[in-house]
Parts: C-alpha cells; structure tokens; sequence
C-alpha cells in the first residue's frame, strides 16, 4: 500500500512538473505592441470610415428635412409660419450640432493614429 502511495505521488509530480513546464514556455498570442494589433488597427478603421459616413448622412437628412420644412413653410398661412421657422432653426442647429459632433469624433480618432 505504502509502495502504491509513491507511485502515486511520482506519477502526479512527473504530470503536474510537466503541465507546468508546458504552460511556463508557451508564447502569447498578444506579444509585441498592442497598437499594432489587428483589434487595435481595424477599431481605428472602423472609427474613422463610421465617422466619415455619419458625416455624410447628418448632412444629407438635415438638407433633406430643411427643403421639407421650407415646402411646408411655404405653403402654411400666416400664423402657422412662426412654427415652421422655429422648426427650421431647430433643425438646422441639430444638423450642425450632428456634423460637429461627427467631425469631433474623427479628429479624436486621428490623435491616436485612425
């Protein structure tokens, strides 16, 4: 039994000696520099190609949404003008506040190499 013990222990020293030798001496996937990764590269990719198409859309709406409201201001009477006017600012302040912000996201994104 006492024989039996250290065989035991001997073949769970050898395994667990080798387990350790095997996980000490392996490489990592991750080694070198984290900015030249393929996440790192392809997330600055991203950032700049969304900030560039959402510059593009907020545009596009906004002058889609002003020629709209400019129709229907045309064709409202007198009271109803005030409304589309104040409608008018608020979408032309949005539109500029959207592309700003859009713009501000890809000038931030080139300050870390996008």
């Amino acid at each position: 039994m006492n024989k039996l013990k250290k065989i035991r222990n001997r073949i769970y020293s050898a395994i667990s000696s080798f387990m350790a030798l095997t996980f000490l001496t392996m490489s990592v996937f991750a080694e070198g520099n984290i900015a030249n990764s393929v996440i790192a590269t392809g997330t600055k990719k991203l950032i700049a190609d969304v900030s560039s198409w959402l510059t593009g859309i907020a545009i596009a709406v906004t002058a889609v949404v002003c020629v709209y409201l400019f129709i229907r201001r045309a064709m409202s009477d007198e009271q109803d003008k005030k409304q589309w006017d104040n409608r008018l600012k608020i979408t032309a302040v949005s539109g500029i506040g959207a592309i700003t912000a859009t713009a501000l996201i890809g000038v931030i994104a080139s300050y870390f190499g996008g």
